[in-house]
């Protein structure tokens, strides 16, 4: 009950477009896990008695279907809750990596605004040893070059690199796009900021899919200080409501002593108002008497 931020990343593999092969149905599971995690934390843990303010984020691939889905949540809890689509290498990734960014209203919308930095290049994190004598960096892709011949996806290790993927490793090239070996798991970490004591699975294959499957810790601490913000933006607000509360206190305790002030004048009146009827009211006697 006293966690105060939360970040989550529901399984984006039914939803990614690099995935061939998934079906309609995997599709919907994938949606409906998105949709579990959104009720859980914008509808059920909010109602829990004692839980304290809390900001979340989660993360996701882009795709059409989670984007509508997305929207008719943020339809529902418009004051809550928002969405936006994010290049992580903004927020110092090596490495290009577009993902869906999803959470606390106010969280977003500090990320979007946050200024982009310069991402290291691929050459600078891994270093000119582990480069040896390749100068450019190549993913599985290709492409159709001006004269319509296919050709490998390769760019210079002196700027960021593809997106690290959780199904095959990035490759060290030659300018030609010839292959000069896989990038390991551990050089995959590296681009994706992992530090070099992180620990990863032994198996070569479930370390490069965990890694790819991973949020970047260059982002994560970059949220984590946004939401340390928001939370504390929400506190200080909480903490100004408070005191307008307690100012108005004053306010209404001098109104009701006003109040009886005006109660005792008119009561003071009636009693002199009294004593002159009497004083009247004996004369009127004295000379019915006479």
């Amino acid at each position: 009950l006293d966690t105060t931020i939360i970040f989550g990343s529901p399984p984006c593999q039914a939803l990614s477009a690099a995935r061939s092969g998934t079906t309609e149905e995997q599709r919907a599971g994938g949606l409906a896990l998105v949709k579990w995690t959104l009720d859980l934390l914008l509808e059920t843990l909010p109602t829990q008695e004692g839980r304290k303010p809390f900001v979340f984020l989660c993360e996701n691939v882009v795709s059409a279907k989670l984007s509508e889905l997305l929207a008719k949540f943020k339809h529902q809890h418009h004051g809550s809750f928002d969405y936006a689509s994010l290049q992580l290498r903004d927020y110092g990734t090596p490495t290009d990596r577009r993902r869906m960014i999803f959470g606390s209203k106010a969280l977003i919308a500090k990320l979007v605004e946050t200024k982009p930095v310069t991402a290291p290049s691929v050459a600078d994190v891994l270093g000119n040893e582990a480069i040896g004598g390749a100068t450019h960096l190549k993913n599985s892709s290709s492409l159709i070059d001006e004269s319509g011949v296919r050709v490998p996806s390769i760019r210079p290790l002196t700027c960021p690199g593809f997106t690290v993927c959780a199904t095959h490793p990035l490759l060290l090239a030659d300018g030609t796009g010839a292959t000069v070996r896989c990038l390991n798991a551990r050089e995959q970490a590296k681009l994706m900021t992992f530090p070099d004591d992180w620990k990863l699975p032994v198996k070569s294959r479930d370390a490069v899919h965990a890694v790819g499957n991973s949020v970047p810790p260059a982002f994560s601490r970059k949220a984590t200080e946004l939401a340390i913000e928001a939370l504390e933006e929400m506190a200080k607000a909480d903490e100004e409501a408070s005191k307008q509360e307690e100012d108005m206190e004053p306010e209404k305790m001098v109104d009701g002593k006003q109040i009886l002030h005006k109660i005792n004048r008119i009561q003071v009146q009636n009693k002199r108002l009294k004593r002159r009827l009497e004083s009247i009211e004996s004369t009127l006697r004295k000379y019915s008497l006479d």
